[in-house]
């Protein structure tokens, strides 16, 4: 059994003899697989048709999605298999990434997400497009790699506005805790007034006084606290 990590490659990959194939072959043979061999060894690169275990191929290939340390997405042409494929991954939220033909831009649930542009024809732009998926599997080897795609994108949104609401519910708390305070401090206050016709303060309403405002300012303390967590969501 090999203990070497899975690189697993989703793309079109069309019937014998077809022009799909032909380019998901080259693909394979001339960017995807040199690039592994020359700087990940670790890695062991295996495509759908690769596949040699018995079994349902697209049960196997859904395992290998889910399970593989790392998948490739060939965008080109638009496969509905490959978009299927790479739904699920982004589901996972494991480490993908995109590769589309040139002139082929992905849809736009995608574009916005980085991708690595190849073309088969020039030499040159092969060793560029070597160059570019060797610093995408780095980055994906980083402490600091960040997954980010449509789904962890909508997640985001969906916990940030929970966290808006937590926020709102508390401050909305926190502004009614003021209110019994200061509201029974100004009444004592104003009691005092009404039947002396100035505020005299005995030594024992004093405590009452001082822990009153001494709460209001608590309270007050915290709620611009929250005011200004609150403000970093909008």
């Amino acid at each position: 059994m090999s203990d070497k990590k899975l690189c697993f490659i989703i793309g079109p990959i069309g019937g014998h003899k077809t022009d799909i194939r032909a380019d998901a072959d080259k693909l394979l043979k001339l960017i995807i697989k040199p690039t592994f061999s020359t700087n990940f060894k670790d890695y062991k690169v295996v495509r759908a048709d690769e596949i040699s275990q018995p079994g349902m191929v697209d049960s196997q290939v859904i395992s290998s999605v889910i399970d593989a340390d790392l998948v490739i997405a060939d965008l080109s042409t638009k496969n509905a298999n490959a978009f299927y494929e790479l739904g699920i991954r982004h589901l996972l939220q494991k480490p993908v990434i995109h590769m589309f033909r040139r002139n082929e831009l992905p849809p736009a649930d995608i574009a916005a997400y980085r991708g690595i542009e190849f073309d088969l024809h020039e030499k040159e732009d092969i060793t560029a497009a070597k160059s570019a998926l060797r610093k995408a599997v780095l980055e994906t080897q980083s402490d600091e790699f960040h997954i980010e795609n449509p789904v962890t994108r909508s997640r985001a949104m969906v916990r940030m506005k929970e966290h808006k609401e937590q926020q709102r519910e508390e401050l909305l708390q926190l502004a009614n805790g003021t209110q019994y305070p200061i509201s029974h401090l100004q009444g004592m206050i104003e009691h005092r007034a009404s039947t002396t016709g100035e505020v005299v303060m005995t030594p024992d309403s004093w405590q009452s006084y001082l822990d009153d405002v001494f709460r209001s300012q608590a309270v007050a303390k915290k709620l611009g606290w929250a005011i200004n967590q609150l403000k970093l969501f909008f």
